[in-house]
């Protein structure tokens, strides 16, 4: 729902910059659908809506919700004291979950295994933790209850890396991946072809008007933003 408010708000400073260009050249603006009694009751929907849904995230304080996700997913978590993390879901309960930590600084060799391994059989990690082992002839990696051994040099303790998190100890918890650069670029450049041909579309004369340029510039933005957004869904909250 805020990326809605976020959209609209784009649309309010696209029109506003449309019309400011239009009389600088000395022409009447042209009529638009984005007038500003339209963006008026758009804002005050979107912010009606905001306030309902935040409300309807009350609703949210269930654990069974943790429960059901399922293993092998990224997740968000809070904590208690405002820290957040990303993490590898391995195993959830009535009292708490069991994650992956993939941001110690290792060798992205090693990084790249943990988490393949957490996404595809979680299961082998908490296999590891109760005394199972693991290994890779090909990498030089091997995974036992007493540590991680990279050519069989000791470079972490298994007990850093695979976490148990008390569910009193959870504030909130979001599921799926964040946006990232590249993902950025494709927004901004969909963005600008977009906002170009909507402020050539509205421009009395587009040969002679700034309306493509401005509206190019702001559509980039939006859809940089747009693209680059947290996508992970708030399934938890306390």
């Amino acid at each position: 729902m805020r990326r809605g408010m976020a959209v609209v708000m784009v649309w309010a400073i696209f029109s506003n910059a449309i019309g400011v260009s239009a009389q600088s050249a000395g022409r009447t603006p042209v009529a638009s659908p984005f007038s500003r009694d339209a963006i008026h009751r758009a804002v005050a929907a979107t912010t009606a809506a905001v306030t309902v849904t935040g409300r309807g995230v009350q609703g949210k304080a269930d654990w069974q919700r943790v429960q059901n996700v399922r293993p092998g997913s990224d997740i968000l978590l809070i904590l208690n004291g405002g820290v957040s993390a990303s993490r590898v879901l391995v195993e959830s309960d009535d009292t708490g979950l069991t994650v992956m930590k993939l941001d110690g600084g290792l060798p992205l060799a090693v990084t790249e295994t943990l988490g393949d391994l957490a996404r595809s059989d979680p299961q082998q990690l908490l296999a590891i933790s109760r005394g199972a082992s693991w290994s890779s002839a090909a990498k030089k990696i091997s995974l036992t209850a007493e540590g991680v051994f990279l050519a069989d040099r000791k470079i972490s303790e298994w007990s850093s890396l695979l976490i148990r998190i008390g569910k009193v100890d959870v504030i909130e918890v979001r599921t799926g991946k964040p946006g990232g650069l590249g993902r950025g670029v494709v927004g901004f450049l969909i963005g600008y072809v977009g906002g170009s041909l909507v402020g050539w579309l509205v421009a009395d004369d587009p040969d002679n008007s700034s309306s493509p340029y401005v509206g190019g510039v702001i559509g980039g933005v939006a859809g940089a933003i747009w693209f680059t957004r947290d996508a992970r869904g708030l399934i938890y909250r306390r």
